[in-house]
């Protein structure tokens, strides 16, 4: 495909008490905005299909991802990371991932595939935060 551009704007997606997301799905890929209410867990799952990358906007806290088979079952044990402003964190499908924010952070999500209610790609997966 040549010469194809999309313009769209970001959509309220959903919030809760942990955070706030705005979301923009193009035909091929999705972005996500996040802005964090309370420092709580945020992700704790894992795709089979989608990449991800985020950007930490402002703020930080710490980053948990462990790789997972097929099944979900772990394949090393869990890594955790500290995520600051600037932190650009890319997650590769089967690694199981979660995010721990300051309240106050914002968060960008881009993925490699449109969010899909009926195919969310999102198998639950705790980590120790």
């Amino acid at each position: 495909m040549t010469g194809f551009v999309e313009v769209r704007t970001f959509e309220h997606a959903h919030s809760d008490n942990r955070r706030k997301i705005l979301e923009c799905n193009f035909l091929t890929s999705s972005v996500q905005y996040f802005t964090i209410m309370e420092k709580l867990p945020l992700g704790n799952h894992f795709h089979k299909e989608r990449h991800e990358t985020f950007v930490i906007a402002s703020g930080g806290g710490k980053c948990c991802y462990v790789t997972v088979d097929e099944d979900g079952v772990p394949n090393g044990e869990q890594i955790t990371l500290p995520v600051r402003q600037g932190s650009v964190i890319q997650i590769h499908p089967l690694t199981a991932h979660a995010f721990l924010l300051e309240p106050g952070s914002t968060m960008l999500c881009f993925s490699s595939i449109p969010f899909d209610s009926e195919n969310q790609d999102m198998f639950a997966f705790q980590l120790q935060m």
